[in-house]
This record gives C-alpha cells, structure tokens and sequence, in this order.
C-alpha cells in the first residue's frame, strides 16, 4: 500500500466512524500532521513529531510527541485545543483551511500520570508540496523531525525497560509493578532515529501512532502493549482490559456519540 492509499482510508474511516469519546474535565490535545513529501518521492507522506525540551518539573520531559498540550477554559473544543498548541509550539497555523485538509478526530486514550487524564488526537494534511516552516518555542520543544511513514511503518518494535522516575509518579503503574513483585517491566518502543538517542516513541504517542497506522489500514506498531519479564505473569493492559480500569476512575464514563 502507497502513502496515497493510506491517507485516502485514513479520510474513509474517519470521516465513517465517530470517535468514542471520554468524558473527563481533565484533557489534552494533539494534532497528527501529515505531509507530502519531496516531489521526487511522488505518493510519499511524512509525520510530525516533536522532541520536548529537558525540563525537571515537566513529566514528559524529553519526550517525543506530536503537537499539543493541555485543553484551557478558554478553548471552545479539544480541536481548538489541539490547533493553539500546535501553534504556540510549531507556528504551524492550522487554521489555514488553504493549506491544512482536516481530516477527522481518533477516538479518546485514557492516560495517566499523577491523576487520569483523556488524550484526543486530530489528523491534519498538508493540501501542497511547498515548504512548511516549523518555528519551535524553545521553552516547550528542543527539536523535530518529518518522519516519512515508510520508515515509520518499517521499525522494529523492541521491548524496554519502564522507567523507574515515571513508574513513582504513577501510582497505577507502583501498583501494578509491586503486586506483580519483579523487578524488571518492559513496554514496547520505536526507536525513530538510531543515529540520535531520546528519539524514541513510546506511552500515549506510540499509541496515537499505532491507531493512526491502523485506521490507514497498515499494521500496528504496539503489540505486545506490556510486558513483564523474570516472572511467569504475561500482563496486557491495553484496549479492552485497559477499560476495566477506566470504569474504576472517577469521574470518567463512556459515551459513544
């Protein structure tokens, strides 16, 4: 399948199929963009993603990540949302209907750090070929790469090491990792660039990525979704028994709309 086949079902199914929605006052919104790439790769789409910058009090500090942040009172929807940060990031204006196609919404990931949160992702394609000029804010984003689906769709998924700082923040996790008593836990990675380290996608982003691939019709990228090694428990916590904790939340239900 060409790139060009892949965004045509991306719109297809989109377009067909309403997102399932969280509902939760705590949200955050991304935006997949999508480009073509150079005219010599005709039928060629890359992906945007962002590195963040090293910040201590940030708990995705370093991470890569589509554009996006936090929804405020004062956005009228997760996809104004969605298009402010990635402007406030990228100077992206996805607002630009000239230029930016939007494509549809993905349905909403239940994510959680210190406390539950809801992630919406909304798709964007870059109706030309032309340049797209990326002014990072320093404060927020250290750097960025186009990543051609290609590549993207041709990486390995590898098992790492769940980081010990990010298991502590959580709670869910510390309890997941002390019941089970081991002491190693893995979870899936991409590693996006070999040449650079910290490019690697994992968590909520390889998630969207994976469900982004998927309704394009390509194959996943998360599977297995968790691992735990040195012990005889093989734990999944992903889509269907990953909703039985979203029942114990409080303050989230589902609604299909």
């Amino acid at each position: 399948m060409d790139d060009n086949a892949f965004v045509a079902n991306l719109r297809i199914w989109l377009s067909g199929h309403p997102p399932r929605k969280i509902i939760s006052d705590k949200r955050c919104a991304t935006a997949a963009l999508l480009r073509p790439s150079a005219p010599s790769q005709v039928g060629s789409y890359e992906l945007l993603f962002l590195k963040r910058a090293t910040n201590e009090k940030d708990p995705w500090s370093g991470d890569i990540a589509f554009p996006g942040g936090k929804r405020e009172p004062f956005d009228e929807d997760d996809r104004a949302t969605a298009v402010r940060e990635t402007y406030e990031e990228t100077g992206i204006d996805l607002r630009d209907e000239s230029r930016w196609e939007y494509v549809g919404q993905m349905r909403d990931i239940l994510g959680h750090r210190t406390r539950p949160f809801v992630l919406c992702c909304f798709v964007f394609v870059c109706k030309d070929k032309s340049s797209i000029e990326v002014a990072l804010n320093p404060s927020e984003m250290a750097d960025y790469r186009w990543v051609p689906l290609s590549w993207l769709v041709s990486r390995p998924v590898r098992a790492a090491p769940l980081n010990q700082r990010w298991i502590f923040q959580s709670s869910v996790w510390y309890v997941i990792y002390a019941t089970l008593g081991v002491d190693k836990v893995y979870i899936p990675e991409v590693v996006l660039d070999p040449s650079h380290s910290g490019y690697v996608l994992w968590g909520l982003t390889l998630r969207s990525v994976s469900m982004l691939l998927h309704r394009g019709g390509r194959q996943r990228l998360d599977i297995p979704p968790f691992i735990v090694r040195d012990s005889v428990v093989l734990h999944y916590i992903h889509e269907k028994p990953f909703a039985l904790y979203q029942r114990w939340c409080k303050g989230l239900h589902h609604a299909k709309l």
